[in-house]
């Protein structure tokens, strides 16, 4: 069975059967997010595959910029190395994913994020 036809199959069904199947056959627990997890939108529900981002605090010293130029060129080289992760998202595989960023411990957002 490929990866579209699995999606396609368990689209088919509750979230709560799912997880009631996935214990049945022993995975309990396996798959799953934790219940702290809300999506950015109420009301959406998900059901596929999960590409999962832990970022990490900084470890290096921030750079002390003395131009604009210089800011955005440091601004730009963080955020290919932060945001690196989205080079996995393609067109074929955009509409069956959804990204879940733990950013405990991390000050700051990400583009998109739902501010409180």
């Amino acid at each position: 069975m490929t990866k579209k036809e699995l999606i396609t199959e368990i689209r088919k069904y509750r979230c709560s059967d799912l997880s009631d199947g996935m214990d049945a056959l022993g995975l309990v627990d396996k798959g799953t997010m934790a219940e702290t997890m809300r999506p950015i939108r109420p009301g959406i529900e998900f059901k596929g595959y999960a590409h999962t981002v832990k970022l990490l605090p900084r470890q290096s010293a921030v750079t002390r910029c003395t131009s604009v130029e210089e800011w955005r060129k440091v601004l730009a080289e963080g955020c290919d190395n932060i945001y690196n992760f989205v080079d996995t998202v393609t067109e074929e595989n955009a509409g069956d994913m959804v990204i879940c960023i733990d950013m405990a411990g991390v000050r700051g957002g990400v583009w998109g994020q739902r501010l409180p």
